[in-house]
């Protein structure tokens, strides 16, 4: 039976699709002038990536996210969001949804659709996660490693392995190798995670499928029980 759809029964959002469709990997909509998904979704097409990572500002509309979420599903894409605002209206999108953990949170319990993101001070998402059990990780691999070298890296990956969710690259300009970064990350918590590129500027190159296929083919390894 397909259980793509399902939760972990502990709460955490841990992605089973990727049990099933073999590796998620994709394109935040922060790569492209302009950022929207139709762009992202090109780019998927073009390069064989099959997620969507939307931005959402302050001006971001409910209805319109909607929209975007439902053709992105059309057209077989994995969508998920990042916030930049107000997170309880994005809920209930169904789809899950990143936030820094240097963000206001509140008090109040926050969904298992939220994925926490680590900021340049790692002891801000050991909190939030502490503070909201019910949440996931998403870890930015970039920042990081820019941070404190593959160290820190392996060291995030690890300690919240049973809550990781998805890794983020791309997002500093002077980082290794993507891959190299992933599989860092990977080998640190044991097993693959959906992986959003965020490489801003020029992202259209020649190399860009060869990269999405080593990633796509590095979540598959993970996938695998011998390896």
């Amino acid at each position: 039976m397909d259980d793509s759809g399902a939760w972990r029964s502990d709460g955490h959002a841990f992605v089973t699709a990727r049990t099933t469709l073999g590796d998620v990997v994709g394109f935040s909509t922060a790569c492209f002038t302009p950022s929207e998904f139709t762009v992202a979704a090109l780019a998927c097409q073009a390069y064989g990536g099959n997620a969507v990572e939307i931005e959402c500002g302050e001006s971001a509309w409910t209805d319109a996210l909607v929209h975007a979420c439902e053709q992105l599903r059309v057209h077989g894409l994995r969508a998920s969001l990042r916030a930049r605002c107000a997170v309880e209206p994005l809920l209930r999108l169904a789809v899950p949804v990143t936030v820094a953990a240097d963000l206001p949170l509140g008090d109040a319990p926050l969904s298992h659709l939220v994925q926490l993101r680590n900021t340049a001070d790692a002891d801000l998402v050991e909190k939030a996660l502490d503070a909201h059990p019910e949440t996931s990780f998403c870890l930015d691999a970039s920042l990081a490693f820019a941070h404190g070298g593959f160290t820190r890296l392996r060291a995030l990956a690890g300690d919240h392995a049973d809550r990781l969710t998805q890794v983020a690259v791309g997002a500093v300009d002077d980082d290794p190798h993507l891959h190299d970064l992933v599989q860092a990350c990977f080998d640190a918590a044991g097993r693959a995670v959906p992986v959003l590129v965020e490489r801003p500027g020029p992202i259209w190159s020649s190399t860009l499928s060869d990269e999405i296929g080593r990633l796509r083919a590095l979540s598959r390894r993970f996938l695998t029980p011998y390896r």
